[in-house]
């Protein structure tokens, strides 16, 4: 199960919790390999404006490599890289699972409708119980439900 995990990741903060959560999914889900964009690293730098192309390239590759693109849809406005690479794999037809923990409501999981409609499902755990754990079981019941979906229909088509 190949995974891109879109998300904000400017501040040490965003980074922390991406790696947490990222590390929990893999702990709980081994066969889960979770691509991470803020480790990768272009002559030892990541922020190096010189490296952009390549850094765009490595994450359009994550991309198309992924099964799910996993979307962290924080704060009142999704980052906007998150929100194209939630685009970019809506369009390459990936399974897009948006990942809230924001609290404030809204008709479409609190987000821009685009967003919110580019996603298969929503993991919603509001930021009160600051639970990077209850997060993770919550995206990992996720993925397992949208495996065994997709196995079972699978399965239907060889039968038919």
């Amino acid at each position: 199960m190949r995974i891109y995990f879109a998300a904000s990741l400017f501040t040490q903060l965003e980074r922390n919790w991406n790696r947490r959560l990222k590390d929990r999914i893999e702990q709980i889900l081994p066969e889960a390999k979770i691509f991470l964009p803020q480790d990768i690293k272009i002559n030892g730098a990541y922020e190096d404006p010189k490296n952009n192309g390549k850094l765009f390239t490595q994450c359009v590759k994550g991309i198309d490599n992924a099964d799910i693109v996993l979307a962290v849809m924080e704060g009142c406005d999704v980052d906007s890289g998150t929100s194209w690479e939630m685009g970019y794999a809506y369009a390459k037809g990936k399974k897009v699972i948006g990942i809230r923990t924001d609290f404030r409501p809204g008709p479409d999981h609190g987000v821009n409708v685009m967003l919110g409609r580019s996603c298969n499902y929503v993991v919603r755990e509001f930021a009160f119980l600051e639970d990077v754990d209850a997060v993770a079981e919550a995206v990992v019941r996720r993925l397992l439900k949208m495996k065994r979906a997709e196995r079972s229909g699978k399965a239907k088509k060889a039968a038919q």
